[in-house]
């Protein structure tokens, strides 16, 4: 019975702990990406996207584009992200890019700041020591 007792204290004690870490990295993780959330058939949004192939963007940053409108995991994680940043759901919409925990919404701001934003954020980031991933 102690032997039963011990394997459980220490699964409580090594176990727990490690989730928790796990846990950590995959917020830190989130917190290092660029989402650009779109959907289909939003004339905005394909402003957005033209704008971002013209300026080859999406090779220059490592943009994880995420369609909402007909994805339902991509929706789900389209509010998960902006309630963990607090953003009111009557200031959501498409198109959306979310840099670390700046969000722009619309393709006039997205248009006018994703640059200076994200270039200052990549900046922050590789301080920090997470590097991004390239695309």
């Amino acid at each position: 019975m102690n032997d039963m007792l011990l394997k459980k204290l220490f699964a409580v004690l090594f176990i727990i702990p490690l989730v928790f870490v796990f846990a950590i990295f995959a917020h830190a993780e989130e917190n290092s990406k660029i989402y650009f959330f779109y959907g289909t058939g939003c004339p905005h949004c394909a402003q957005v996207e033209k704008f971002f192939e013209d300026e080859k963007l999406f090779n220059t940053y490592s943009v994880d584009k995420r369609e909402i409108y007909f994805n339902r995991d991509n929706a789900i994680l389209f509010n998960d992200i902006l309630d963990r940043l607090n953003i009111p759901n009557n200031e959501r919409g498409v198109p959306t890019a979310v840099i670390g925990d700046k969000v722009l919404v619309g393709d006039k701001p997205i248009i006018e700041n994703f640059k200076i934003i994200a270039d200052e954020f990549l900046q922050n980031v590789n301080e920090a020591g997470f590097a991004p991933k390239s695309p």
